[in-house]
């Protein structure tokens, strides 16, 4: 059974312009810092019943929001896979002029390792990529917590060969 932390309809804070969060329960990662630490437990959460996907593509039907957000725990962690790739494609078939955003703590060349992987993130729009970095925190920068991290334009890195930044 699937698990989820929360989420976030109307958010503005996750991605550009107004949007709809998921955020996936179970992280291995465990940085310092980190502003989801209550996701970090496999077994915390919520399950993702049909009522909670019922609601979230409800609210993904809104004209208003132009994007989903998938954020953590850790939403390209194996467990975690099957789940996140299913919400996506999902949202991606319904909706494919819409932006999918995924924040992941694995770095975008990290994310080639397994098929499942790269199966998901083939239908990413947008990756931000890094693990927060306590020792490069900066308030002002936007849609992530460190300098390490990057707004990654997935489909231009992937025509281009080289990883396009947006931000």
């Amino acid at each position: 059974m699937w698990r989820y932390a929360g989420i976030e309809t109307y958010d503005i804070n996750n991605g550009l312009g107004v949007g709809a969060t998921l955020f996936v329960q179970g992280c291995a990662r465990h940085c310092p810092g980190c502003h989801n630490p209550q996701t970090w437990n496999w077994f915390g959460g919520m399950p993702y019943t049909k009522e909670t996907d019922e609601k979230l593509f409800r609210c993904l039907d809104d004209p208003n929001i132009v994007r989903l957000t998938i954020s953590g725990g850790e939403p390209f962690a194996e467990a975690n896979i099957p789940f996140t790739t299913y919400v996506g494609g999902r949202f991606k078939l319904y909706h494919p002029e819409k932006k999918l955003w995924v924040y992941t703590g694995y770095s975008y060349d990290d994310l080639f390792e397994t098929d499942a992987q790269i199966e998901f993130a083939a239908i990413c729009d947008v990756i931000v990529d890094g693990a927060f970095d306590i020792k490069q925190k900066c308030l002002s920068l936007p849609f992530r917590g460190s300098r390490n991290q990057r707004i990654i334009d997935v489909n231009r890195t992937i025509i281009t060969g080289q990883v396009v930044e947006m931000i």
